[in-house]
């Protein structure tokens, strides 16, 4: 389980997360939603570590979140992708693997490759497209293998047909991993995840499955329930 206790972080502006109490059950596949500069980012890089300076406690797996020995439960896809432009797509896969203790699979990452329509591993990541990166970054941090995944807007930056693929992949590895990821495309959400918190001015405002959600909010989709919770 992931667990955030009572975590608030504010920046100069007064802006932030504030209070956040929130568990994650092991081997879900859970979404954060929210609307931009709602607090999506800003809690998952504290839960990864790229904040560190935040009150109140996060815990994976029963382990403190800042700890080594939590760090390599996770793989974290950011918002933002810069892979090193000059390394070679391989290059950069073994790498970020090889910070996990594993090595690639060579296997599982053929057919991540053909399903993502992915080409160009032996190229430098500088001569890539940014949907290109995305795709590069997505492969590495599913081949870590990790039992967490944390990932801050996954489909940012796909064609229509690498998100269907990305689909795909989630589904396949539903119940095997946990899967935490903050997005603000509510279709894709409503698809994917078993269960859905929705943050508001860096606040939990609301929490539940998709479905019950949209009964609460006595909406038709997922879209339209968050309109109705943030209003």
């Amino acid at each position: 389980m992931i667990e955030f206790k009572n975590v608030t972080k504010v920046y100069k502006n007064g802006k932030g997360i504030f209070n956040i109490d929130l568990q994650v059950e092991s081997h879900t596949t859970f979404a954060l939603v929210g609307a931009n500069g709602a607090g999506k980012s800003t809690l998952l890089k504290c839960l990864v570590g790229a904040i560190n300076t935040f009150e109140g406690e996060i815990t994976i797996d029963g382990r403190d979140a800042r700890t080594i020995e939590a760090k390599r439960l996770i793989s974290y896809l950011p918002e933002v992708v810069e892979p090193p432009l000059y390394l070679k797509g391989i290059e950069y896969i073994e790498f970020i693997v090889a910070l996990s203790d594993k090595e690639v699979d060579q296997e599982r990452l053929e057919t991540l490759t053909a399903m993502l329509e992915f080409e160009g591993l032996d190229r430098q990541i500088r001569s890539y497209s940014k949907g290109m990166r995305q795709k590069l970054s997505l492969i590495a941090t599913i081949l870590c293998d990790t039992p967490w995944m944390i990932l801050d807007e996954p489909m940012s930056g796909l064609d229509p047909i690498a998100r269907r693929a990305l689909k795909e992949i989630f589904s396949q590895l539903q119940g095997k991993r946990g899967i935490f990821f903050a997005s603000h495309i509510l279709a894709d959400v409503e698809e994917l995840a078993q269960e859905v918190a929705i943050i508001d001015r860096g606040t939990i405002i609301d929490r539940g499955r998709p479905e019950e959600l949209k009964e609460h909010y006595r909406s038709a989709t997922l879209e339209e329930a968050f309109m109705r919770a943030v209003r």
